[in-house]
């Protein structure tokens, strides 16, 4: 039984009413879309894979944060509000993260913390699941180790080192998670770069 999808951090959450802004409608139909390319999805298992976020303010009280889809949400055609969730706070080494929405963030959300903390420029993050793409490009693309499992501090350092060996002039990033069997990810100044990048690298890989 595969353990992907599951949280392994300590989640500190807050249930709240759906939460409304641009930036998750922006973020909805990006997702959706990818959903409609496969890319986004759920295992015959049950279990689902895929996530994306957009770094923003919370629309209540401005604080800086991030909209991420929501835990185990893969197997939804068509995503709303109610499955967004919005992360502020986090501890790498503690393993702990805050959110607040009408449902938990994705089990991924401490690596995408740590991409918006370490490059103040990206402003965007997609995490997609293509067995294609992820043996087409693993050790062609910057590649994760393969000890290093998903949803972990291990992860998040692991991105860390790869992210900021992208070149400042690039608008997006592209790599592999060696040890998150099918992930790979890609982050951007904005969404719109990120999903350019990861739907370029989908083509190559013949997806």
């Amino acid at each position: 039984m595969r353990d992907e999808g599951t949280i392994k951090f300590q989640a500190d959450f807050e249930i709240s009413h759906p939460l409304s802004s641009p930036a998750v409608t922006e973020l909805i139909a990006a997702r959706n879309r990818l959903f409609a390319r496969g890319l986004i999805g759920v295992y015959p298992d049950g279990i689902s894979f895929g996530n994306l976020s957009l770094r923003a303010s919370h629309p209540g009280d401005g604080h800086p944060g991030f909209f991420i889809t929501g835990t185990q949400t893969g197997y939804i055609e068509n995503l709303d509000e109610s499955h967004i969730a919005f992360a502020d706070r986090c501890d790498i080494h503690a393993n702990y993260l805050r959110s607040t929405g009408p449902i938990q963030a994705s089990s991924e959300a401490m690596t995408h913390y740590m991409i918006y903390s370490v490059d103040p420029e990206i402003n965007a993050v997609v995490h997609v699941h293509s067995p294609e793409m992820w043996k087409y490009w693993m050790d062609r693309a910057p590649t994760t180790g393969r000890d290093v499992p998903y949803g972990t501090p291990e992860m998040a350092g692991a991105v860390e080192d790869l992210v900021l060996q992208r070149p400042s002039e690039e608008a997006a990033g592209f790599l592999v998670m060696a040890g998150h069997e099918d992930g790979v990810m890609s982050y951007g100044v904005n969404l719109d770069a990120a999903m350019e990048l990861i739907l370029e690298k989908a083509k190559e890989a013949g997806v």
